[in-house]
C-alpha cells in the first residue's frame, strides 16, 4: 500500500518539476529577449535623435538659403541675383508661411567657431549652437559664380529644443519613460523631470559601454535603467529608459497564452475530474459514499461542461478569424497597389490624373529643377535647394554623372523609398527614375491617404527587402526606420533570407512567424504586394498582435465564467429545492439517496428511452436556436436555463414520480407521493417563471421569455399525463412481453447500455451544449462589439432599455477587474457606448430572417468542410463514445450493472445442492455422496436438519456434535472404541456443527486427520459446519507446520457456503413479524416495528455479526449506512453474497441486506471500537484520499508555479498562499501515508 501511494507522489512530482522546468526555461528567455530589446529600443531612440538633428540642421540651411533669396539679401551679397530663383523662393514661401526671424544675425566672420551648448531658456532645455556654417559650395559653378570669386560660407546661431528633438522618440511602447542627462547626471529631459540628478549616470566604470543596466528607486517604485553615452558635436550626453521592475519582470517572466491556456484547461480538467479519476483509484478499503456518488456524477456534468467550452474556445479565441485577418492584409495589399500605380503614373505625367502631392524633377548635379504641389507649379527653378544626399537621387548616381541605363531594364526600374519631410518631419514615400534624355531625375511624394484609416485599426509595414521602411501604420509607435533595428539579429537575418529568396513571388504567397517585441507576442504575416520594377522588392508585414487578442480572449473566458457560475446557481437551488420538499424517511437510522432515481435499473428501460428521445428534441431546438443568426447569447442562456430545469423536471417525472392512478383508497404513503410531485413539478415551474423575470429584458419582445416557459410547463404537463396514463404499457418493455426479440436483436436496448446512453445524451443537452453554446454565443457577441468598437452607427432606439444599461455597466465593472494592457482598442472594447450593446443585443433581432441564405449557409458547410471541420466532428463523435465507455464503466463499477450477476446466490445454491444432493427428489446413496463436506454457515440452528435436507437423506442416518461443548474432541478417535466405532459406521453422515467454537487447534488437526480416515474406509460421509471462513480458521493458526498441515488436510473437502433465510432463526420469523405488524399503535411507525424486531432477534444478529470477519463487517456496515458497495471489494462481497448477508432484490432492481432489521441493528449497535477499527482500515487498504489530496495539491502547486512566473495571472500574496497550501497538502499526504513503515492488514 505504502509503495503504492509513493508511486502517485513520485509521478505527480516528476510532473511538477516538469511544468516548473518548462515555466524556468521560458521565463529565461523571455527575460534575454527583453533585454535585447531594451538595448535595441535604446538605440532606436538614439538614432532618431540623431535623425532629427542632422534633419533638423539641413532643414535650417535649406530655409536659411530661402530666407538670401527671398528677403534680396543676395544684392547685398557676393551671390548672383537669379530670378528664377525669387520667383520660385517666393512663391514657397508664400506656401509654406516661413519666418526669417531667427537668421537676421547670420555673419561671414570666419574668425567665428562653431560651438554648441545645453541651456535653460523659457523653461525648458535647448540645444544652442553658434556660428553654423552653411556652405554654398553647392552654387561654385560655371552658371553660378560669385561677384569677386571668393568663398562665402555664412554662419548662423540655432537653437533646437529638446522637447521637440525627443518628443517622437518618447512615444514608446517600451520604455515608461526617456531620459537625456548631461555628463553629470542631471536630467535635461523631459521636462516634468527637470533639476533631479541621476547620480548613477556619472558612475565612470560604466560610460566606457555602449549600454548600461542598473537598477534604481523612482517616485518610490524601483525601476530598471538602460542608459547610453553619446556624443553632440564634443558635447557628452546620456540618453536612458526608465521601466518599472515589476513591469518588466511581469513582461519577461510572461507564460506563453497557447500553453498557459492548454496548461490551465488541463489544471481544470483535472479539478472537475477528481471524483472520477478517485473513483477509478478505489482499492478494497475505500469506502463508496453517497457524497462521492454524487461527486462522481456531478464530475461527469462538469467534465463535459469544460469539454464544451474546450471545443469552442479551439474552434473562437480570437476577434478576428485567420480568414478575416488575410481579408484585411489584401485589402491593405490592393491599397498598397492602387496608391503606388497611381503616383507612377503621376511620375510619366504629373498632370494625368487627381492625387499628386508632390512631383518634382533633379537636375544631374542634384538641385531641383521644377517642383509642383497638387495643382499648383512653382515659377522658376528651386535649382538653390540641395537634393544629391537624398537617396531617391543618389540611386541613380555613379562617379560624378547620372548613370545611363544598359538597354532599357535600368530606366525602366524605379526607386522607392521614404525620408522626413524637411517641411513638416513626417515620414513619406517618394517614387522616382532616371529620364536618360533630359539628364533629370524625376520624383513624386505622396503620403498613403487610401491607408490612413486601415493605419488606424491595424499593425502593418511596408518595407524593401533591405529592411528599410516605407511606411508603418499609426498603432506601430516603435521609432525604427530598418527592420534590423527592431528585431533580434536571428529574426532579422530570418526575414532577410526570405525577402531576398523570394523577390519573384506572386502576391498569394503568406509566410507566418512568431515575433516578441517589447514583451507581446505577435504573429508576423509576410506577403509580397503586386509592385515590381524597383529598385528592391516590397513586402508587406501585417502583425497580429496575439498578446491584444489573447486580453479579448481572457475578458470573454471572464464573462462565460459568469454565466457559467449563474448556470450553476440554477442547478445549486433544484437540489435544494428536491432536499427541502422530498418526504423524509420512515426508517430513522437512515435515509434513501435523495438520487437514487438515477440509479439504473431495468424497471427503467422504457423510461430511459422515452426519456433519450424527449432529450434529442431538446438538443435539435437548442441546435436551431444556436445556429440562427437572430437569437443573442441571453436568449440562448434563457433557453439552456429552461432546458436544465425541463429535463430534471422529466427525469422525475419519468424515473422518480410515484402516481398510482388506479388507486382505489389514496393511502398516507401515496398521498405523500402525489404531494411531492405536485410541490417539486410547481417550484420549479416557478423558478422557469423568475428568470423569465430576470432576463426578459434582454428579448426584443419581453414577452417571449413567458411564452417559452408557458410552452415549457405545457410540454411537461403533458409528459406527466403520458406518465400516469400509459405506465401499464412501459411495463411490458419491461417486463419483455412482446420486444424480448427485439432486446435480442439491438444490444443497447439492454439496461447497462440503455442507461449508459441516457446518461450520455443528458449530460450532454445539460453539460456539453450550454459549456460549447453559450461560450460560442459570448464570444460572437463580443466579437461584433469588438469590431464595431470604433464605428459611429445610428440606432432606431431612443431610450436605453434598462436592462442594456445595468448589462453595460456590469460589464464595465466585470472587464475593469481584469488587469490587461492600456491599449486603445481594449479601452473602447471594455467601455463601448449603450447604443452598441443595444445594437448587438436588441436591434439585430428587426431583421428579418433569410432562411434560404441560412439553408444554403448550411450545404456550405458540409460541402466545403476543411480538414479542421472534418478532425472537430471525429473528434467529437469520439468524445461521445468515451463518455459513453466512462458511464458504462462507471455504473457497472458503482452499481454493478452488468458486473456481479444479481443471481448469484440463486445460481451459487442451485450448483451447491446438484453437488451435496444430487437430483431433487431422489434419494442420495451412501456411496454417491462427496466424503468430506466443509459448510460455512452463519446460522447454528437446525444443522441436522438443513444436512439431512441438503443430503436428502433421514435425519436418523446423522451422528452430530457440536464444537461448543467441552471434550467434544474425544469423540473424534472412533478406533479407540468399538462401540463408538460401531455407531459411526450404523450412520451414513458424521455432522461436526460449531467448529469453529474448538479453541485447540493442533489437537483438532490431529483428532480430525484419524476420523477423516475412519470416515474413508467405512464409507462414511464427514460434515463440518462452521459460522466463520475456512480463512479465518487458518488465520487462527500460529505455527507455519500447522498452517500447512491444515490446508492439506482440508485440500480433500467440498466447499460450499449456506446463506441466510428467515426461517433458520429462533422461533417463527414470520409471525412474529406479523404480529408486530398487526399492531395498531405502531401500524405506520416502521422505525418502532424495526426496533422491536431485531429486540426479539438480537441474539441471533448478534451471532452473525460476531462470525463475520473484520473486513466484512466494514463491509457490510458501510453498505447499511451509504447503500453502495465498492467494486474493489468484490471478493469480499462475493463472499457476503455466498453467505446470505448481501442479496439482490429483484423487486428494488438492487442489492440490499437480507433484512432491514439487520440494518437496522447494525446501525444501533455499531460501537466506536469498531468504527475506528473501520477507519483504521480504510487508511491501511484504501487510496481514494491519497489520490485527491496528490491530485489537489499538484494542482495548487501547478498554479502557484504559473503564478510566480506570470505576476499578470495572481498576486503575490495569493500566489505564496496557494504555494504553501499546495506544499502542505503533499507533505501531509505523504506522511500520512507512512510509505515507510509499509503496514499490511492481516486477514
Amino acid at each position: 500500500m505504502g509503495a503504492r501511494k509513493l508511486k502517485i507522489w513520485i509521478f505527480f512530482l516528476l510532473a511538477i518539476v516538469l511544468v516548473g522546468f518548462m515555466l524556468f526555461q521560458q521565463s529565461q528567455n523571455n527575460k534575454v529577449q527583453l533585454d535585447n530589446q531594451a538595448i535595441r529600443n535604446l538605440e532606436m531612440v538614439k538614432s532618431k535623435f540623431f535623425s532629427f538633428y542632422n534633419t533638423f540642421l539641413a532643414e535650417q540651411e535649406d530655409k536659411f538659403i530661402r530666407y538670401l533669396i527671398t528677403e534680396n539679401v543676395l544684392d547685398q551679397t557676393t551671390l548672383r541675383n537669379r530670378e528664377d530663383w525669387w520667383e520660385f523662393a517666393k512663391s514657397l514661401k508664400t506656401i509654406t508661411g516661413e519666418q526669417y526671424e531667427d537668421f537676421k544675425l547670420w555673419q561671414l566672420n570666419d574668425s567665428i567657431q562653431p560651438s554648441l551648448q545645453i541651456i535653460f531658456s523659457k523653461g525648458q532645455y535647448v540645444i544652442k549652437k553658434e556660428g553654423h556654417p552653411v556652405s554654398l559650395n553647392f552654387f561654385q559653378n560655371s552658371q553660378n559664380k560669385t561677384k569677386d570669386e571668393q568663398r562665402i560660407e555664412p554662419k548662423i546661431a540655432l537653437q533646437i529644443q529638446l522637447e521637440n528633438a525627443l518628443s517622437l522618440s518618447a512615444q514608446h511602447d517600451f520604455f515608461e519613460k526617456i531620459l537625456l542627462a548631461d555628463e553629470d547626471g542631471e536630467i535635461l529631459y523631459p521636462a516634468t523631470e527637470t533639476g533631479k540628478k541621476l547620480s548613477l549616470l556619472t558612475e565612470k566604470e560604466g560610460l566606457g559601454l555602449a549600454i548600461n543596466k542598473s537598477e534604481i528607486l523612482h517616485q518610490d517604485q524601483s525601476y530598471l535603467l538602460y542608459s547610453t553615452p553619446f556624443l553632440v558635436e564634443g558635447e557628452k550626453l546620456i540618453l536612458a529608459g526608465l521601466i518599472s521592475k515589476t513591469h518588466f519582470e511581469s513582461l519577461g517572466l510572461r507564460v506563453d497564452f497557447t500553453y498557459l491556456a492548454l496548461l490551465l484547461f488541463l489544471l481544470a480538467l483535472m479539478i472537475f475530474s477528481l471524483p472520477v479519476i478517485s473513483f477509478f483509484g478505489f482499492r478494497q478499503g475505500d469506502v463508496l459514499t453517497r457524497f462521492k456518488v454524487f461527486s462522481v456524477g456531478f464530475s461527469v456534468l462538469g467534465f463535459m461542461l469544460l469539454i464544451g467550452f474546450g471545443f469552442a474556445f479551439l474552434r473562437d479565441h480570437h476577434p478576428l478569424s485567420s480568414d478575416q485577418h488575410h481579408a484585411y492584409q489584401r485589402q491593405i495589399s490592393d491599397a498598397i497597389k492602387a496608391q503606388v500605380d497611381l503616383n507612377t503614373r503621376l511620375l510619366d505625367n504629373p498632370h494625368c490624373c487627381e492625387g499628386l502631392l508632390e512631383y518634382l524633377t533633379i537636375d544631374s548635379f542634384g538641385r531641383m529643377k521644377n517642383l509642383t504641389l497638387e495643382d499648383r507649379e512653382l515659377p522658376g527653378e528651386g535649382s538653390f535647394i540641395n537634393l544629391a544626399n537624398r537617396e531617391y537621387f543618389y540611386y541613380f548616381w555613379e562617379n560624378g554623372s547620372l548613370r545611363h541605363p544598359e538597354g532599357e531594364s535600368f530606366e525602366y526600374k524605379g526607386f522607392i523609398g521614404s525620408h522626413y519631410s524637411r517641411i513638416n518631419g513626417k515620414l513619406e514615400t517618394v517614387l522616382s527614375k532616371v529620364d536618360s534624355e533630359k539628364e533629370e531625375v524625376r520624383a513624386v511624394t505622396f503620403d498613403w491617404e487610401t491607408l490612413r484609416p486601415l493605419s488606424k485599426n491595424h499593425r502593418f509595414v511596408l518595407v524593401k527587402d533591405n529592411g528599410d521602411v516605407i511606411f508603418k501604420s499609426d498603432l506601430i509607435k516603435a521609432p525604427f526606420d530598418n527592420l534590423s533595428q527592431l528585431l533580434s539579429n536571428e529574426k532579422w537575418l530570418l526575414l532577410k533570407r526570405i525577402m531576398q529568396a523570394n523577390s519573384n513571388e506572386s502576391p498569394n504567397g503568406l509566410w507566418g512567424l512568431s515575433l516578441y517585441v517589447d514583451g507581446y507576442s505577435y504573429k508576423l504575416n509576410l506577403q509580397k504586394p503586386d509592385i515590381k520594377n524597383f529598385d528592391k522588392s516590397i513586402w508587406l508585414i501585417y502583425l497580429q498582435d496575439e498578446h491584444l487578442e489573447h486580453s479579448f480572449s481572457m475578458l470573454v473566458v471572464m464573462e462565460f465564467l459568469v454565466l457559467l457560475a449563474g448556470y450553476f446557481f440554477v442547478l445549486t437551488i433544484l437540489y435544494f429545492a428536491r432536499w427541502s420538499i422530498k418526504p423524509k424517511s420512515p426508517y430513522g437510522l437512515w435515509e434513501d439517496f435523495k438520487y437514487k432515481y438515477l440509479v439504473p435499473s431495468q424497471q427503467n428501460r422504457s423510461n430511459y428511452l422515452i426519456l433519450i428521445l424527449l432529450f434529442l428534441l431538446q438538443m435539435l431546438i437548442m441546435l436551431g436556436l444556436y445556429h440562427n443568426p437572430l437569437v443573442s447569447v441571453f436568449t440562448l442562456y434563457f433557453s439552456a436555463l429552461c432546458f436544465l430545469i425541463l429535463s430534471t423536471q422529466l427525469n422525475f417525472i419519468f424515473l422518480e414520480m410515484k402516481w398510482d392512478i388506479k388507486a382505489k383508497k389514496i393511502d398516507t404513503e401515496e398521498r405523500n407521493n402525489r404531494f411531492y410531485a405536485i410541490k417539486f413539478l410547481s417550484i420549479t415551474s416557478l423558478v422557469m417563471g423568475l428568470l423569465a423575470i430576470i432576463l426578459n429584458g434582454a428579448m426584443r419582445n419581453p414577452f417571449s421569455a413567458y411564452l417559452i416557459v408557458i410552452l415549457l410547463i405545457l410540454f411537461c404537463l403533458i409528459s406527466f399525463l403520458i406518465k400516469i396514463r400509459f405506465e401499464k404499457y412501459f411495463a411490458k418493455f419491461e417486463n419483455n412481453e412482446g420486444v424480448s426479440w427485439l432486446k435480442r436483436q439491438i444490444p443497447w436496448l439492454q439496461t447497462n447500455h440503455l442507461y449508459a446512453w441516457f446518461f450520455v445524451v443528458w449530460i450532454t443537452l445539460i453539460g456539453f451544449f450550454p459549456g460549447f453554446m453559450l461560450f460560442s454565443k459570448t464570444f460572437f457577441h463580443e466579437k461584433e462589439l469588438w469590431q464595431n468598437k470604433s464605428e459611429s452607427f445610428e440606432t432606431s432606439i431612443a431610450d436605453f432599455s434598462n436592462w442594456t444599461s445595468e448589462y453595460g455597466k456590469w460589464r464595465r465593472n466585470l472587464f475593469s477587474t481584469i488587469p490587461v494592457r492600456e491599449e486603445g482598442e481594449l479601452l473602447e472594447f471594455i467601455s463601448p457606448p449603450t447604443a452598441h450593446v443595444e445594437q448587438v443585443i436588441l436591434t439585430k433581432m428587426d431583421r428579418n430572417p433569410d432562411f434560404l441564405t441560412f439553408a444554403k449557409n448550411g450545404y456550405r458547410i458540409f460541402k466545403e468542410a476543411n480538414i479542421l471541420i472534418v478532425v472537430s466532428i471525429v473528434l467529437l463523435i469520439l468524445l461521445i463514445w468515451l463518455i459513453y465507455w466512462l458511464n458504462k464503466t462507471i455504473a457497472r463499477k458503482m452499481f454493478f450493472v452488468g458486473g456481479i450477476n444479481p443471481k448469484l446466490g440463486e445460481t451459487i445454491a442451485e450448483v451447491q445442492g446438484r453437488l451435496l444432493g444430487g437430483v431433487e427428489g431422489e434419494r442420495t446413496e451412501a456411496k454417491d455422496m462427496c466424503k468430506f463436506i466443509f459448510l460455512h454457515r452463519l446460522i447454528s440452528d437446525q444443522n441436522k436438519a438443513l444436512v439431512a435436507d441438503l443430503l436428502r437423506v433421514d435425519r436418523d442416518k446423522i451422528r452430530s456434535y457440536d464444537g461448543k461443548i467441552s471434550g467434544v474432541l474425544d469423540h473424534f478417535e472412533p478406533s479407540r472404541s468399538a462401540e463408538l466405532k460401531e455407531e459411526l459406521v450404523s450412520k451414513n453422515i458424521i455432522l461436526i456443527e460449531n467448529l469453529h467454537c474448538i479453541a485447540d487447534g493442533s489437537k483438532l488437526l490431529e483428532r480430525l486427520s484419524s476420523l477423516m480416515k475412519f470416515c474413508q474406509d467405512n464409507q462414511v460421509t464427514l460434515v463440518l459446519i462452521t459460522g466463520v471462513s475456512w480463512k479465518h480458521l487458518l488465520s487462527k493458526l500460529i505455527d507455519e507446520n500447522d498452517k500447512l498441515y491444515y490446508s492439506e488436510i482440508f485440500s480433500s473437502f467440498v466447499f460450499a457456503y449456506i446463506p441466510i433465510k428467515s426461517r433458520d432463526f429462533k422461533g417463527d420469523f414470520d409471525r412474529v413479524s406479523q404480529i408486530i405488524d398487526e399492531n395498531e399503535v405502531i401500524k405506520n411507525d416502521l422505525e418502532t416495528k424495526l426496533l422491536l424486531r431485531q429486540r426479539f432477534f438480537k441474539a441471533d444478529y448478534t451471532n452473525i455479526w460476531a462470525e463475520l470477519s473484520t473486513e466484512e463487517k466494514k463491509v457490510t456496515y458501510e453498505f447499511a449506512v451509504h447503500e453502495f458497495l465498492n467494486y474493489a471489494a468484490a471478493p469480499i462481497i462475493i463472499e457476503l453474497i455466498q453467505k446470505g448477508v448481501i442479496v439482490y432484490e429483484s423487486g428494488k432492481d438492487r442489492f440490499t441486506l437480507f433484512s432491514d432489521t439487520f440494518r437496522y441493528f447494525i446501525l444501533l449497535h455499531i460501537s466506536r471500537e469498531e468504527k475506528n477499527d473501520f477507519k483504521n482500515l480504510e487508511f491501511k487498504t484504501g487510496n481514494a484520499d491519497s489520490i485527491q489530496i496528490a491530485v489537489f495539491s499538484f494542482v495548487l502547486i501547478s498554479v502557484a508555479l504559473i503564478s510566480y512566473f506570470d505576476k499578470s495571472f495572481l498576486d503575490q500574496a495569493t500566489t505564496y498562499v496557494t504555494g504553501i497550501i499546495g506544499t502542505i497538502g503533499g507533505l501531509y499526504s505523504v506522511f500520512r501515508s507512512k510509505f515507510w513503515k509499509n503496514n499490511e492488514v492481516k486477514a
